[in-house]
């Protein structure tokens, strides 16, 4: 059974991502957003409660067993082994992400000015991974705070790495300044319970601005090769070498 059809498989080598619908059975999907809930502690009959209810950053009940189930009683790995090889292990599990409604109108929502690589936010340190996936816990409509990526960012970070060390990633988007220059349009991905975005290591990511009504709640999962440690230097000129697809 193949997950993913070839235009997909194009869309992510020439992206860096591609969003999937109804991944995650809807009864694991509300038993997690439950636990989301019960940590955040508003009344989720009122929306009002919801502005600004909370800091950024991940929830404990990432590591609750309804939460993780989200991720190990549904086809994701499968899916990114499709993607990377049968040679996966989930480095991180679920980091259970809220992002909470601004309260300001829609009509002054824009895109994050830029976004972030994970592992490589600390010059001269790097804790990198393969593969990772977002999962929409909730229905996240646009405009409110969906994962948000760069699209074809992996291209330019791998171009980078070819002549420039592996630890200072985010220098491959940067002017000698430190002023980020030349980025995509963002691409926000909003979508129903149960959408997954699958993303490469080196695209451009962040949350969304929610300037919506609702929180916005979704899981970040990553895996990697187990004999990432052994490869994760070698930045051959086919950037697809130690993949599937």
């Amino acid at each position: 059974m193949s997950y993913f059809s070839q235009d997909e498989v194009d869309h992510f080598k020439e992206y860096g991502f591609v969003r999937k619908y109804d991944v995650v059975d809807r009864p694991l999907l509300d038993k997690a957003v439950d636990k989301f809930y019960e940590e955040i502690g508003v009344d989720r009959k009122k929306p009002e409660t919801f502005i600004k209810a909370g800091r950024g950053g991940n929830l404990k009940v990432g590591s609750d067993p309804d939460v993780r189930a989200t991720l190990t009683e549904s086809p994701i790995q499968e899916m990114c082994e499709e993607l990377v090889g049968e040679d996966l292990r989930i480095s991180n599990h679920t980091f259970a992400k809220p992002v909470f409604p601004t309260g300001r109108p829609r009509s002054e929502w824009s895109h994050p000015e830029h976004g972030h690589l994970d592992g490589y936010n600390l010059p001269g340190v790097v804790d990198t991974f393969t593969v990772a996936v977002t999962v929409n816990m909730n229905d996240i409509r646009p405009k409110s705070g969906g994962f948000t990526v760069w699209p074809g960012t992996h291209r330019r970070a791998h171009q980078y790495f070819r002549k420039h060390s592996i630890v200072n990633g985010l220098k491959a988007f940067q002017d000698n300044d430190g002023n980020y220059v030349d980025l995509p349009e963002a691409v926000e991905n909003p979508g129903p319970p149960g959408t997954v975005v699958f993303w490469h290591n080196l695209l451009m990511h962040n949350a969304g601005n929610n300037h919506g009504e609702e929180i916005r709640m979704a899981c970040v999962s990553r895996f990697n090769h187990q004999n990432l440690d052994d490869i994760k230097f070698d930045i051959s000129e086919d950037m697809w070498q130690h993949w599937a697809i």
